[in-house]
């Protein structure tokens, strides 16, 4: 399966939206030349086009949300007079005044001409002291220690952000989404037979794991061995898979074997997952490549880490399946 070549005019009948004055502010729109608005519809473009075939592809930052929003200016009122007028960076609180402890309360001195009143003053002062003295002799209790609290440990972990593995391309909505569209529901799932791998391994297994609807036969398709036919009408946005065989490494080894797809992980290439192999592979190793864009009507895409085919338009009776 060698990467698809395509002319400008196959470009154009995919009909792909290049606007992007939805990603600017109108005073930034303006204020861009041709050659960078150019530019961005490019890489849009490019990155839509990546997408329509099932080809790992990063988002642009103009196309990501919040992208380019600065803080709001703070907004003077316009209803503050320039008498009252203070920048606000100047305005401080008022300041409480500082605490100060009563004073205490001076006492009348006694005048000397009356003996019996400053006796009486004397006894009356004295049962007060004892008063206090009594009051105040409290066993002392020994300071005591609280020990301290025990504490679950709490780990903070950051937000996960969704990887790109797991976002899925509407046809109808002309978006992705993660996970299952919210408007036009899950894809339609054809199931594979289920042929086990056995240890002996058999030969067939790939045929074996045709669903109901599909036939294996000679391609119509000049010197391209089998192909899959539909024995029965799939709807679109069907999706068949995942893609079986084994785990390959090498680049060399894949490239020259022809039955490889190539899976890729946080950007970067991951491994491949080679076809060629009967024994351990499924009937999607059949399936041919369009020769212009008219016969495609699967497209390859990766999904949590697999490789499906989605049909992005439906599938008649007879008719070859090709990505």
């Amino acid at each position: 399966m060698n990467p698809l070549h395509f002319k400008k005019e196959d470009y154009d009948k995919l009909n792909l939206p290049e606007s992007i004055e939805e990603f600017f502010s109108k005073e930034q729109y303006e204020t861009m030349c041709d050659l960078e608005k150019l530019r961005f519809k490019n890489m849009r473009l490019n990155y839509q086009m990546m997408l329509r075939y099932g080809l790992p592809a990063q988002k642009p930052d103009f196309m990501k949300p919040n992208w380019g929003i600065s803080k709001r200016a703070v907004k003077s009122s316009d209803s503050e007079s320039d008498d009252d007028w203070r920048p606000r960076a100047k305005r401080t609180k008022p300041q409480c005044p500082p605490f100060r402890p009563p004073k205490p309360a001076v006492q009348t001195p006694v005048p000397n001409g009356d003996p019996l009143l400053c006796q009486t003053q004397k006894e009356t002062a004295s049962e007060e002291k004892k008063t206090k003295g009594q009051k105040s002799e409290k066993p002392k209790e020994e300071p005591h220690c609280y020990s301290l609290r025990t504490r679950k440990e709490t780990n903070y972990m950051k937000l996960e952000v969704p990887n790109d593995d797991e976002f899925l391309y509407c046809e109808e909505c002309n978006q992705e989404h993660e996970g299952d569209c919210p408007v036009h529901g899950p894809l339609l799932h054809v199931e594979d037979t289920q042929v086990p791998v056995k240890k002996r391994r058999d030969p067939n297994r790939a045929l074996k794991t045709l669903p109901p609807g599909l036939e294996v036969k000679e391609s119509g398709i000049p010197n391209a061995g089998l192909g899959v036919f539909a024995t029965k009408f799939f709807p679109l946005r069907s999706r068949f898979g995942p893609y079986e065989g084994r785990s390959v490494s090498d680049p060399d080894i894949a490239h020259s074997s022809g039955y490889c797809w190539q899976l890729s992980s946080d950007d970067r290439s991951s491994h491949f997952v080679d076809a060629k192999d009967c024994k351990t592979a499924n009937w999607m190793r059949y399936v041919n490549c369009a020769c212009s864009t008219p016969e495609q009507n699967v497209t390859a895409y990766q999904h949590c880490g697999e490789i499906y085919y989605r049909a992005h338009t439906e599938i008649l009776v007879r008719v070859l399946v090709c990505v």
